[in-house]
């Protein structure tokens, strides 16, 4: 996730890339930013095109915040959090893409 960070951020030092994690952890709690980079980073590797890594990671934190991932039943084969997942990353690149 550093490294990742640090490649996004363009400049900078690992330091930088540590403080800028630890103060988006601490904004949107462990949780939410493990999810939304797990979102951020498949859509990168099924080919989507971001032009602003870091912005549309936190966009995607604050859609996957404000909307809670639904809850599911232990029969559930998870789609309906998949459907949700789907639905906050297209939003999210609709905004980067304007």
């Amino acid at each position: 996730m550093i490294s990742d960070i640090l490649g996004w951020m363009g400049s900078g030092t690992e330091v930088n890339a540590r403080q800028w994690l630890a103060t988006f952890v601490q904004q949107f709690g462990q949780e939410t930013v493990r999810n939304s980079y797990m979102k951020l980073k498949t859509d990168v590797l099924s080919g989507s095109i971001i032009a602003k890594h870091l912005q549309t990671w936190t966009k995607i934190a604050q859609r996957m915040k404000a909307e809670p991932a639904p809850k599911t039943q232990a029969a559930d084969d998870g789609s309906a959090k998949q459907a949700w997942q789907r639905k906050i990353i297209e939003e999210a690149l609709k905004e980067d893409r304007k």
